[in-house]
């Protein structure tokens, strides 16, 4: 319902907001192709401010182009231009990415839900590429956990270049998901 209202209000383009959705074929997106498309808006006047791409590992062949020979290189590499082409477009880059296999054999291990982000922050589980975090400004963490019976969402933040605007205290939450009705 909230949802509902804010995308209708940003829709209405009250506050001057155009929200667009653009599906690519991962197997022929190229750096190429998503800089078309900003360049596209720009030259029609819209100022982009952020861009989100639903799992940038999945361009594979993109990530093929900038391999280096080293595991994981290309997926970095790929990772380095996109990064760096939105930071002097000034413009948010957001894309969603899965926390490496072998960080679940800490799960395994024992560790309780709530503390598992708590102990993999910081430590590059990240798949695919074990260096693929120093691209990130701000690196979120998110898993789905039970706590006493009850479903959660636990979210940590991990790297996080400007650590003074988040209160330390803020870096972990459990959000509850609700009951379907």
């Amino acid at each position: 319902e909230d949802i509902d209202y804010v995308l209708k209000e940003l829709l209405m383009k009250k506050y001057g907001v155009d929200i667009v959705f653009k599906r690519i074929d991962s197997s022929k997106f190229s750096i190429e192709k998503y800089q078309g498309i900003v360049n596209t808006y720009d030259a029609l006047g819209y100022e982009v401010v952020c861009t989100s791409v639903d799992y940038l590992e999945k361009a594979a062949n993109e990530a093929n182009r900038y391999n280096s020979g080293a595991t994981g290189s290309g997926l970095k590499n790929m990772f380095t231009i996109f990064r760096t082409y939105n930071y002097e477009q000034n413009i948010m880059f957001m894309t969603p990415h899965q926390i490496a296999v072998d960080a679940l054999s800490i799960l395994r291990g024992g560790v309780t839900d709530v503390e598992f982000l708590k102990l993999i922050k910081g430590k590059n589980f990240t798949q695919g590429s074990r260096g693929l975090p120093q691209e990130f400004d701000v690196e979120i963490l998110i898993h789905l956990c039970k706590v006493s019976g009850i479903d959660y969402q636990a979210v940590q933040i991990g790297k996080l270049k400007r650590p003074e605007y988040v209160n330390p205290l803020h870096k972990f939450m459990l959000i509850p998901f609700e009951k379907n009705s």
